[in-house]
């Protein structure tokens, strides 16, 4: 999974603009380390940033913000420094970060007042209509609000001031079904609009339905940059007999996260890594469609045997070192 940077670098060069930039930025906090990371969020785009807890996700997010400094490397944000330029920058911003910050007697009517006078071009109308699409009772205290209902009033007020970009970490926790639909929506309308979307979540399933692109972050470091489509369609299931599935990797084809079972093996395997169709087909295994969160499992697991086969190889020549 090293494709990550050059993936980024084709997609800028295709044409796309970067509305949010790191580069070769690093920030370590004790035994954790972000980066170095080079990483291009192309403008107008759904961005889905995937990772296991403690990836470096939210500390991303905030470097964008001006919130963390880095130790190393730039940041910029809608062309601006965050920090030095960060009050121009957050003009055009919309965040939404965990639960709804606002005090419990808050009502939706006076989260509407506060924001007002946070972001400039708050259009209050435009956030009446969402409250009332949410169905967000407006004079009902934050603190009697279930969380779902706190998590569609927090986005409502990050997009009423028709941001130009939206940095939203786990926006969509704690909804039920039918309101995360609704959120989904929502964001899917403004991707449509152009809006740069950054979005983080723990729920694969929805950023396939959302996301243009998927930037996926393994203990800092960024493991993979690509297309959601053809990540998509590198990626797909195959079936079959357990040593069927070893003869197609003893063929050099890419299987990954192959489980075995009373009634044969299962894994996804990388079609950029076969070279003749025929070997496929005339093995007679099934292929199918790999979901995203399919996906994304496996390659984490690949990457962490991966790291725990690096490491066994560096005690190893420390040994004969020895």
């Amino acid at each position: 999974m090293d494709a990550g940077k050059d993936s980024n670098r084709m997609s800028l060069e295709n044409g796309a603009q970067a509305a949010l930039s790191f580069q070769e930025v690093r920030k370590e906090y004790g035994n954790f380390c972000l980066g170095p990371l080079t990483l291009s969020v192309p403008e107008g785009c759904i961005t889905g940033l995937v990772g296991e807890n403690g990836a470096g996700k939210t500390t991303l997010m905030k470097a964008a913000l001006g919130m963390v400094l880095p130790d190393e490397g730039t940041v910029s944000c809608l062309g601006c420094n965050p920090v030095r330029e960060g009050k121009q920058a957050r003009k055009e911003v919309g965040v939404v970060f965990g639960e709804l910050q606002l005090p419990g007697n808050f009502t939706a009517r006076m989260a509407g007042k506060f924001w007002q006078e946070i972001y400039e071009g708050f259009d209050e109308a435009y956030f009446k209509r969402l409250q009332e699409r949410f169905s967000v009772p407006e004079n009902k205290p934050v603190r009697q609000l279930s969380a779902g209902m706190k998590a569609k009033l927090a986005l409502a007020g990050a997009v009423s001031h028709h941001p130009r970009l939206l940095i939203l970490d786990e926006p969509l926790n704690g909804l039920d079904p039918l309101a995360k639909d609704e959120a989904v929506e929502l964001l899917r309308e403004l991707g449509e609009e152009e809006v740069t979307i950054l979005i983080s979540s723990h729920t694969t399933a929805d950023l396939e339905k959302l996301a243009d692109y998927l930037a996926f972050l393994h203990n800092g470091k960024l493991s993979l940059f690509e297309e959601k489509d053809g990540l998509l369609e590198r990626y797909r299931t195959v079936q079959g007999a357990e040593e069927t599935l070893d003869r197609l990797r003893q063929q050099n084809i890419r299987l990954i996260g192959m489980r075995r079972g009373a009634f044969g093996a299962w894994a996804i395997f990388d079609r950029t890594s076969v070279q003749n169709r025929a070997v496929l087909e005339d093995s007679g295994v099934l292929t199918g469609r790999a979901s995203l969160e399919e996906i994304v499992t496996c390659l984490l697991k690949e990457e962490r045997a991966e790291q725990r086969r690096n490491m066994e190889r560096r005690k190893l020549d420390e040994k004969t070192f020895i």
